[in-house]
């Protein structure tokens, strides 16, 4: 078992939108959740490229 936080990555339709942002909410509540949700498409390839120097 390790302390490290759940990495949670939400990704949506446009239809979805509402719903997300409560579950991304409620996933913030807990403190061993790290939810991120990607507001835009270019976020997403933003968050890859990070990541992937990271590593």
């Amino acid at each position: 078992m390790t302390n490290r936080p759940l990495r949670v990555f939400l990704c949506h339709s446009s239809n979805d939108k509402p719903a997300v942002r409560e579950l991304y909410q409620k996933l913030r509540a807990e403190p061993w959740i790290q939810p991120w949700l990607a507001q835009k498409k270019n976020q997403i390839l933003i968050r890859m490229k990070i990541e992937n120097k990271m590593q």
